[in-house]
């Protein structure tokens, strides 16, 4: 599904490379930054952060914190609990060159946690599979719903002003989970997607084609159509059922050349 469906898995190294720090970087940073130990206040520091570099040094701290916070979040939807207050004493330990464990200690930790993932994924996936397989064949029992391309559609509204192949057609999407959990809402951002109706992705194309201008469709997608086995961390958990409620905004002949 390209750029609307771009499935992708925080893989435990890399996941784990985030919370990390070559050697040669931590060597440079302790030269240059102190870690202190007496917490200041959040005025006291914001009225610090007037010059360019002070501003761009502490934003790079907070890259690598929103880094780890996106690390720690993926750990929950796979069902792991990490501490977040020891995560943080390990990083000021790394910068302080201070750390409580060797490297063969960190990296058997490191291996054992993804060993922890990995068979925690297998369970979700296995769930959600069977819970998408039951919320498919409620959906399918409804009326005027087509079984097309390994996608189930439903014309919601059909619209009206037939739509060709060529023309240039303006989409929202609204992604949500089988349990109604909003993933991504193109109209509450107030985005849009506009191409040729026949440059849509099969799994939207096939569905838009039951519709004329301004209408409307609801699509029940499988895993195997959508995110697959790997899921969207930490959004959208692996073997997951996607439903999609499309409406074309307005649609267009293809401009003259």
């Amino acid at each position: 599904m390209a750029a609307i469906v771009a499935a992708y898995r925080l893989q435990a190294d890399k996941d784990n490379a985030q919370l990390r720090m070559k050697e040669d970087e931590i060597e440079l940073l302790r030269t240059q930054l102190s870690v202190q130990s007496k917490t200041r206040s959040g005025e006291s520091a914001a009225a610090k952060l007037s010059a360019s570099g002070e501003q761009q040094a502490y934003a790079i701290g907070a890259s690598m914190g929103s880094e780890a916070l996106n690390v720690l979040t993926t750990r929950r939807t796979q069902g792991v609990t990490v501490d977040a207050g020891l995560v943080l004493q390990g990083i000021e330990d790394a910068f302080r060159g201070q750390l409580r464990l060797g490297e063969q200690e960190r990296n058997k930790a490191l291996f054992d946690v993804s060993q922890q993932v990995f068979q925690n994924l297998n369970k979700i996936e296995q769930k959600n599979i069977s819970a998408g397989k039951k919320y498919q064949q409620a959906f399918a029992r409804k009326k005027d719903v087509v079984f097309k391309e390994g996608v189930y559609s439903r014309v919601d509204y059909p619209g009206k002003g037939k739509i060709s192949g060529n023309d240039l057609v303006t989409v929202v999407i609204k992604e949500m989970l089988t349990d109604g959990t909003v993933i991504n809402d193109m109209e509450a951002k107030d985005q849009a997607l506009t191409q040729k109706l026949d440059a849509y992705p099969p799994v939207f194309r096939e569905p838009l084609k039951r519709l004329q201008n301004h209408g409307s469709v609801t699509l029940v997608v499988p895993p195997e159509k959508a995110y697959g086995s790997k899921g969207l961390p930490p959004k959208i958990p692996p073997g997951a059922t996607m439903v999609y409620s499309v409406r074309i905004v307005d649609s267009q002949p293809e401009p003259a050349k």
